[in-house]
């Protein structure tokens, strides 16, 4: 249930917006939806980096492949969801 919890989940986020933008940075919405969209974008060129270094191995199962194609396809999700919310800000 601690995933779940918005106490852990907003410490979380805190943690990825302080890595990305430095300590006592304080986000509008808006800024927020770049910024998450920003760490969307990269965690999909870690996951392409992880998969193409497994292939190139041989080191790839099926298995492997199905999980991380799985992973990309929900933040590629995300993705597409931020950048509509993204849109519909602008939109106002």
């Amino acid at each position: 249930m601690e995933l779940v919890n918005p106490v852990v989940q907003t410490s979380g986020v805190g943690v990825i917006v302080t890595f990305f933008l430095g300590s006592g940075t304080v986000l509008e919405p808006g800024e927020a939806v770049e910024v998450g969209l920003a760490f969307e974008r990269s965690l999909l060129q870690v996951i392409t980096a992880v998969r193409g270094l497994l292939e190139n191995k041989g080191e790839l199962s099926n298995g492997t492949d199905n999980l991380l194609q799985g992973i990309a396809d929900k933040h590629e999700e995300f993705i597409y969801l931020l950048q509509q919310r993204n849109t519909a800000t602008y939109q106002r």
